[in-house]
């Protein structure tokens, strides 16, 4: 996936960041993660741990184990 640089908006008078995680199933429409500045404050404080997770679940093609 390209990294495409993301998009600052506003939704309903709140400022909002628009980040392409890909492509919607079975289309070329881009698919977003929109967040707002509180959960965006959220991941910027837990960033490590966000990583941490990504990385351990990525290489299992983030399938869960039985």
């Amino acid at each position: 996936m390209s990294k495409i640089a993301p998009e600052e908006s506003i939704f309903k008078g709140y400022p909002v960041l628009k980040i392409v995680i890909g492509k919607k199933y079975q289309s070329q429409e881009d698919d977003l993660m929109i967040i707002g500045v509180k959960k965006a404050v959220a991941i910027c404080e837990q960033i490590d741990y966000i990583r941490q997770f990504a990385d351990k679940h990525q290489k299992k093609g983030g399938q869960h184990e039985s």
